[in-house]
């Protein structure tokens, strides 16, 4: 079964004059709607679909210890998530205030500042993970991270 990236729908990228007035309308909104869409997109992964993460033992834990959190705030059926699933949907950003959370409680979870870790809502689950393992390569040979030393392909760069 082909797995395909969480995306907003176009209605919320691309949202019309009445769509942005009426974003935040309970239950009809766009916002309401994106939110149902996303669920949907998401009952239709299995587990299977953590196997596009590969083999790589740190990499997943990682990937599991974050998927954790974000499942947490954001209350997601489950935490099959993708590399390529784009972190904005996932977190519901900005359209909801547990993505920050969600967001803020990864930086303490990693114990870095919240500068490192806001700003990738543009990006990908994928590449946030593997920016968290630079960081636990980092934080177990001494060298703690500050905004100043972000690592490579950190938003704050």
């Amino acid at each position: 079964m082909k797995q395909t990236p969480l995306q907003f729908p176009e209605y919320v990228t691309r949202p019309s004059m009445l769509g942005k007035f009426f974003f935040d309308f309970p239950r009809w909104g766009a916002g309401a709607r994106a939110y149902r869409d996303i669920q949907r997109q998401m009952a239709e992964r299995s587990e299977d679909c953590l196997t596009a993460w590969g083999a790589n033992a740190q990499r997943n834990a990682v990937r599991d210890e974050v998927s954790a959190i974000i499942q947490e705030w954001m209350e997601w059926p489950h935490r099959f998530y993708l590399p390529n699933d784009h972190l904005g949907a996932l977190l519901f950003f900005p359209c909801d205030m547990s993505g920050e959370q969600a967001l803020q409680s990864i930086a303490d979870a990693f114990s870095v500042p919240d500068d490192l870790v806001f700003g990738f809502e543009e990006r990908t689950y994928g590449e946030l993970v593997d920016a968290l393992v630079e960081v636990r390569d980092r934080q177990r040979t001494g060298h703690p991270i500050s905004v100043e030393e972000a690592p490579s392909g950190w938003a704050s760069e």
